[in-house]
C-alpha cells in the first residue's frame, strides 16, 4: 500500500521543476546540517537502511513511524571520508541507519535526528512503502551522470510518474570519471527528492569504475549482501521484490580475475530462487548495434552471462553504456524466436542524460533509437510491460512479456521419491518454471486439490488432473483415474502451454494370501 496519500499536484510542488532539483537538494542539505539530504538503500520487504552525510561529526538516529503511529528508534553508524580519500577540500560524515522489523506492504514515515533534534522530517519526502505480491511499478535509467539539461528533465518526469515502487540504475552514475565530487554533484543532489523516498538499486558503469575500482560508487551505496563473496560485497548482489527476483551483475569484474567468483554466484542464485519473475540488470548490454559494436565486455557477456541467463529462465535483462534506447527480440542462445517461446529479451536503457551515441542494427535487435530516455516497468500477474519514455513524455516503445510455461527435462517425476517411476492414481510433482505467479494450495473446503489453481490447468490425455499444490517452479497434481502407458501430461497458464510425455505404470493390485491352517 502507498506509503503517503499525496497528489502528483503536491509531489510536484515538493519536487519542483527541473532546474530546481539541485537548488532545492543543495539548500535542504544546507539549511538542515546535511551535505547529503538522506536517501533510502536496500528497501525490502522488512528492512530498509537510510544514509546521509554531514560536513561535521554528530549523534545521528532515525526515528520510524508506523501507521498505527507506533515509533522506533534506530541508531546510525557513522564513517569518516578523508581528503586524502576523496579528493574533496573537506572531510565528510557518512551514516547508515539499519531499520529492521517493518512489515511487508506497509507505509512508513521517518525522521533523521542529528545531535537530537529533527533534521529531515518531510511529509511528501520523508516516507515509504515495503514491497509486497502482487502488482507493482518501477522505473531504470543509465548513462545519467552528466548534469545535462536532459538529465535534469528526465527527473522531473520521472517524479511525475504514479505508482512507482523503486528505481534500478544500470551504471554510469558520474561522469567522466566517477569522483566523489562527481556523484556528489551529479548524482546524490539532482535525485535527493527522489531517492528520499524511492530506493535506488544500482549497477557500477565503466565511468564509476575509473576513480579507485569504484571506489566512491561503492561508498555511497549500501547493497544486499546475497550471498556475494566478501571481497565482492556491494559490486553485485541480488534480492526480492514481491513476485520478483532482481540480480545485479558487476560486468566490469568480466576481464579480471573475479568473473569465474561473480558468474559462479550468479549460477547459483538464480538456480535457487523460487519466484515467478526474474531480471537481472548489469551496465555492458550483449548487443549493443552502433559505438560499442565489439566492445570485449559486451562480447563477454554475451558469451558468459547470457547462457547462464536463459538456463535459468530469465525473462527480462537491462543494461546501459550505449546512449540510446535499445530492445533485441525474444531470444534463445543468440536466436530470435516466437513470442510464443520461452526466451529472454534484452533491453539497453542508456539515454539518462549523458551525450547520446550512434546506434545500428544487428539480427537480435527488434529496435534502436538514439533517444534521450527511461523505462517505466509494470508488473501485471503474468504479464509484464515496459515502455520507454522520451524527453516530450511520449513512449518510444511499448512491450508485453507474457512468458509461457516451461516443463524441465525430465521435470516429471513421482512426488514420493522424486524418481521417473510414475504409478497410476498417484501423485506427481512437476518442476519449471512460468507455471503460478506465487505459490498456492487448494482451499480447505476441497482436501483432494482443485482443477483450476493460481489460474493453472493441468491435462493427462485430454483428462483435467487435480492440483494439490502450485507455485512458480513446482506443481503437486493427482492423476486422473485409468491412465497408464504414454501419458501425454498439458500444463496450461494465461500465457500458454507446456507438454511432456510421460510413461505411468498401471497400478498393481495386491491380493492377500491365503493363511494355512
Amino acid at each position: 500500500m502507498p506509503a503517503l496519500s499525496v497528489s502528483r499536484r503536491t509531489f510536484l510542488q515538493a519536487s519542483a521543476a527541473a532546474v530546481g532539483f539541485t537548488r532545492l537538494s543543495q539548500a535542504a542539505a544546507a539549511a538542515s546540517g546535511f551535505t547529503r539530504l538522506p536517501y533510502l538503500q536496500r528497501l525490502l520487504a522488512d528492512s530498509v537502511s537510510i544514509l546521509w552525510t554531514t560536513p561535521q561529526p554528530v549523534a545521528g538516529s532515525v526515528v520510524v513511524s508506523a501507521p498505527d503511529g507506533t515509533q522506533s528508534v534506530f541508531p546510525a553508524t557513522m564513517s569518516v571520508f578523508q581528503p586524502s580519500t576523496t579528493q574533496l577540500s573537506s572531510a565528510y560524515y557518512q551514516y547508515q541507519a539499519d531499520v529492521t522489523g517493518l512489515q511487508a506492504a506497509t507505509g512508513y514515515q521517518y525522521q533523521v535526528m542529528l545531535d537530537g533534534q529533527v533534521a529531515a522530517n518531510d511529509p511528501v519526502l520523508n516516507g515509504f512503502s515495503t514491497p509486497t505480491p502482487g502488482d507493482m511499478s518501477f522505473l531504470v535509467f543509465g548513462d545519467s551522470g552528466a548534469d545535462s539539461p536532459e538529465q535534469l528533465s528526465l527527473i522531473t518526469r520521472m517524479a511525475a510518474e504514479t505508482g512507482i515502487a523503486k528505481v534500478m540504475h544500470v551504471g554510469d552514475l558520474a561522469y567522466e570519471y566517477g569522483t566523489f565530487a562527481q556523484l556528489e554533484a551529479n548524482y546524490f543532489a539532482l535525485y535527493a527528492p527522489l531517492m528520499s523516498r524511492l530506493s535506488f538499486f544500482a549497477t557500477p558503469g565503466n565511468h564509476d569504475y575509473i576513480t579507485a575500482n569504484a571506489a566512491a560508487f561503492l561508498a555511497g551505496h549500501a547493497a544486499p549482501a546475497g550471498n556475494v563473496p566478501a571481497a565482492d560485497l556491494g559490486r553485485y548482489y541480488s534480492y526480492d521484490w514481491g513476485d520478483v527476483h532482481f540480480a545485479s551483475i558487476d560486468s566490469n569484474l568480466l576481464p579480471t580475475d573475479a568473473a569465474s567468483r561473480m558468474l559462479n554466484w550468479l549460477d547459483a542464485d538464480l538456480a535457487a530462487t523460487g519466484k515467478y519473475w526474474k531480471i537481472v540488470f548489469l551496465h555492458h548490454p550483449p548487443y549493443p548495434t552502433g559505438t560499442h559494436l565489439g566492445d570485449p565486455i559486451c562480447v563477454s557477456v554475451q558469451q558468459n552471462v547470457n547462457p547462464i541467463v536463459e538456463r535459468h529462465g530469465v525473462q527480462l535483462v537491462l543494461s546501459g553504456h550505449e546512449h540510446g534506447y535499445e530492445r533485441s527480440f525474444p531470444l534463445v542462445a543468440n536466436q530470435a524466436v516466437d513470442a510464443g517461446i520461452a526466451s529472454t529479451m534484452y533491453v539497453i536503457t542508456a539515454g539518462g542524460g549523458q551525450t547520446l551515441e550512434t546506434v545500428g542494427s544487428l539480427p537480435q535487435c527488434a529496435l534502436s533509437v538514439q533517444a534521450f530516455n527511461y523505462l517505466r516497468v509494470d508488473l501485471r500477474g503474468h504479464g509484464l510491460i515496459f515502455t520507454s519514455i522520451g524527453l516530450d513524455g511520449n513512449a518510444l516503445d511499448a512491450v508485453t512479456l507474457n512468458p509461457p510455461p516451461v516443463i524441465a527435462p525430465d521435470g516429471v517425476v513421482n512426488a514420493a521419491d522424486f524418481t521417473t517411476h510414475i504409478v497410476a492414481d498417484s501423485v506427481v510433482t512437476v518442476f519449471g518454471w512460468n507455471f503460478a505467479v506465487r505459490p498456492e494450495v487448494p482451499p480447505a473446503s476441497a482436501p483432494s486439490g482443485s482443477i483450476q489453481l493460481g489460474d493453472i490447468t493441468v491435462y493427462a490425455e485430454g483428462k483435467l488432473a487435480r492440483l494439490l499444490y502450485v507455485s512458480p517452479t513446482q506443481l503437486n497434481l493427482m492423476l486422473p483415474s485409468g491412465i497408464a502407458g504414454r501419458v501425454r501430461l498439458q500444463v496450461v497458464t494465461p500465457n500458454g502451454s507446456a507438454t511432456a510425455v510421460i510413461t505411468v505404470t498401471a497400478a498393481t493390485i495386491r491380493r492377500a494370501l491365503p493363511t494355512s491352517k
